[in-house]
């Protein structure tokens, strides 16, 4: 609730009350929420990273697996049900990116790392695949759009 939902509802309340200010600064918004975004990511990665890393190989694949498949499959579908490829490379990125944080946090509340191992492992897998895939479709995109 305190990651997701809090800000969720803090930001649509701030958009409700002060539209032309929040549309204003949108772009600036979305690059802050971003910056914390990945430094809350870094932060819990950071503070297990011995035991991501002793643990690594015994997660990496299955991490690796469930993140691709994950922006595949929504990307797959979120094609199949006719949205264009914008729309669809954000639904890919949005599965692929947005579980590992609220993972760590669990696994943290409960105090057990066998919860906090896969989640770490596939925080690392996310940005790396979430960028490439990112970059990716945003070379194709461009290129699609007529001049």
């Amino acid at each position: 609730v305190a990651i997701t939902l809090v800000p969720l509802l803090i930001g649509m309340l701030v958009r409700r009350r002060k539209e032309a200010w929040t549309l204003l600064r949108k772009p600036a918004l979305d690059r802050a929420a971003m910056v914390v975004f990945v430094l809350v990511v870094v932060a819990a990665v950071a503070s297990e990273w011995e035991m991501i890393t002793d643990n690594f190989a015994k997660v990496a694949i299955a991490t690796l697996v469930l993140n691709l498949l994950a922006m595949s499959i929504s990307f797959t579908a979120a094609r199949a049900v006719k949205l264009g490829d914008r729309a669809a490379t954000a639904i890919a990125l949005e599965l692929g990116i947005h579980n590992a944080t609220v993972a760590i946090t669990v696994g943290g509340l409960l105090g057990n790392d066998a919860f906090m191992i896969p989640a770490g492992v596939y925080s690392l897998f996310m940005f790396i695949n979430g960028a490439l895939f990112a970059y990716y479709m945003g070379r194709r995109n461009r290129q699609a759009v007529p001049a």
